[in-house]
């Protein structure tokens, strides 16, 4: 019997047939009929010793700090983590990918299974990971209803791991917000964010009078201006967007020059009206390209709010659902299934020509000098097209940047670089869409940042 072998039997642990060799498994902890399990990502050194998930400083943490904020003990709760066996070095992010979705697969499965957990608690982001639907810095500290988890639907709560707090103190009070909202959850206090306005109306201002029509329905209404631009990689300043009430959002494209005129004209008459942004750093330089200046004093962003509020995060569509409820689409989900067919269609016309082999070269290598025959651009080609054949992702055009000046330049000159992910290429009504939910989010956030603020002064006022 090996080492591995005694000590399983010794600390009553099994073997794992989801990995190689005779790796023990740390059992979940617990009672085996209760309704709750957290899943945490891997037990450490002293988990490892003893043979039983979180009894290590984290575990101490958790014990002692962050689960009594729930209303719930350590003997109320089954717990488990992704990676049933000690892993020393976790620098091999290939490897333990392998390892936790062989091993999770496996194990979870089983465990989901036997306890029929009602309330699954996924501790960290590979806990989170396993589960496709689950976005850690969006849904963290928000109940997820009736989530699947290897053929058994439980109600999901994320949140971060224990142990950032030890690692991170700022970590510390995102912790106890998600576990103080878990337990509010769990009395029936606390539900998934609602969308006010599930049915928005977002459209294209194509004209000058289209611009104008839309600017003076709004005359005389004392509303924020909440804006956003998308740009073109090649082309710069692509459109901008604002939204005046929450639930709509227009887009004047750069293509509408004299509606980019009326817009600008319009900014510089508003004397008093706040004009937000998210991350206005990047759209001012942008707008002022175009001649759209906006006035600082009147000049706002939902970023820097949310940054001076510490326990909520920076981007504009984790906010939007967390405050808004708000579900957004991300950049490379809408963009790249167009731009890579783009993308393709390049690889293709510049694969039809065959391109000199690059000269031999001289390396030293191992003592002695060596010829060195560099592969021709053509048979990279060629490997680029047959490996997105066999895989159709995005990440095969990386290999563009990984190749030298030398042996791109000949492309370059003839056929012009490689296309960009751009907006441009995404169909009219989904690019509408895409480009005002930002300004629309924007707005929204606001209003929510503006009550947070108010209900944290309530707050601090009684304790002085």
């Amino acid at each position: 019997m090996t080492y591995a072998e005694q000590r399983s039997q010794r600390l009553g642990m099994t073997r794992c047939p989801a990995c190689p060799g005779t790796c023990p498994v740390i059992a979940p902890d617990g009672p085996p009929n209760s309704p709750y399990l957290f899943i945490g990502e891997a037990p450490g050194k002293e988990e490892n010793a003893r043979g039983r998930p979180f009894i290590g400083q984290t575990g101490k943490e958790f014990n002692n700090h962050y689960l009594p904020l729930s209303g719930l003990t350590r003997d109320d709760i089954r717990i488990t983590n992704t990676v049933k066996c000690y892993t020393e070095d976790k620098s091999n992010s290939a490897k333990f990918q392998n390892i936790k979705d062989v091993c999770s697969r496996f194990h979870l499965r089983q465990e989901m299974s036997a306890q029929r957990p009602a309330v699954v608690v996924p501790m960290g982001a590979v806990a989170c990971s396993i589960n496709e639907s689950i976005n850690l810095e969006i849904h963290h500290g928000i109940p997820q209803l009736a989530v699947d988890w290897f053929g058994h639907r439980a109600d999901t709560f994320p949140m971060w791991h224990p142990a950032s707090g030890l690692h991170q103190t700022e970590s510390m009070v995102p912790l106890q917000f998600d576990f103080i909202e878990l337990g509010r959850f769990l009395r029936g206090e606390a539900n998934p964010p609602v969308d006010a306005y599930p049915h928005p109306i977002y459209e294209e201002l194509e004209s000058k009078s289209d611009v104008q029509n839309c600017l003076d329905s709004y005359e005389g209404l004392d509303l924020d201006c909440n804006m956003d631009t998308e740009t073109d990689p090649a082309e710069g300043f692509w459109c901008l967007t604002f939204s005046l009430a929450p639930g709509t959002g227009y887009m004047i494209r750069r293509v509408n020059k004299d509606g980019i005129g009326t817009y600008s004209d319009w900014v510089r008459s508003q004397r008093s009206r706040k004009f937000v942004f998210h991350n206005g750093m990047f759209d001012l330089p942008v707008l002022q390209a175009v001649g759209i200046n906006i006035p600082w004093k009147q000049f706002d962003d939902t970023m820097v709010r949310a940054y001076h509020l510490q326990y909520l995060p920076q981007g504009l569509k984790a906010l939007a659902y967390r405050l808004c409820g708000m579900q957004m689409e991300a950049f490379e989900d809408v963009v790249l299934p167009y731009a890579v067919d783009v993308m393709m269609d390049y690889i293709v016309r510049i694969s039809c020509i065959e391109w000199p082999k690059p000269e031999e070269q001289v390396k030293f290598d191992k003592g002695e000098f060596k010829i060195y025959k560099p592969q021709s651009l053509s048979t990279k080609l060629k490997r680029l097209m047959t490996d997105f054949n066999k895989n159709p992702t995005h990440k095969i055009f990386d290999r563009w940047g990984e190749w030298t000046p030398e042996e791109k330049l000949p492309v370059i000159a003839q056929f012009g670089d490689l296309p960009k992910p751009s907006i441009k290429y995404v169909p009219k009504n989904k690019a509408i869409y895409y480009a005002c939910r930002d300004a629309d989010a924007t707005g929204r956030v606001k209003a929510a940042l503006v009550r947070l603020r108010r209900q944290i002064r309530r707050v601090a006022a009684l304790h002085v």
